[in-house]
């Protein structure tokens, strides 16, 4: 199986790639990194969160979620209705991996202030 990745793989659309052999017991040490954000939203919807993020539309963030280009905790999301919670994932084809870390309060208005980590590959 391995020299058939080695052999056919070699590019990943107009990238061209180079199979480099690691020892897999460097996963065990692996630390993601994070680049962190503070959004203020009006509700806790994932459409609404993203937008915030992406700073565009929630109209466009539909469109995205249509396109099969948004997953919530590893599963493709559905609808952009989904509220989300402390710690989950969510990632958008084009635009990075998030993770929601914290709820940090209300503003004066009743908006949510939230940190969001963005994944940064190390």
């Amino acid at each position: 199986m391995q020299i058939f990745f080695e052999n056919e793989l070699l590019k990943i659309k107009n990238s061209t790639i180079q199979l480099i052999e690691r020892d897999p017991s460097i996963l065990n040490n692996y630390i993601p990194v994070f680049d962190e954000k503070r959004v203020i939203v009006s509700s806790m919807r994932i459409d609404n969160i993203i937008a915030k993020i992406i700073e565009t539309n929630r109209q466009k963030v539909k469109n995205l979620i249509q396109e099969k280009k948004v997953y919530l905790n590893n599963e493709l999301l559905q609808n952009g209705e989904k509220k989300i919670a402390v710690n989950d994932t969510f990632s958008i084809r084009k635009y990075g991996k998030y993770r929601l870390k914290e709820i940090m309060g209300n503003t004066k208005k009743d908006n949510i202030i939230l940190v969001i980590q963005k994944y940064i590959a190390n």
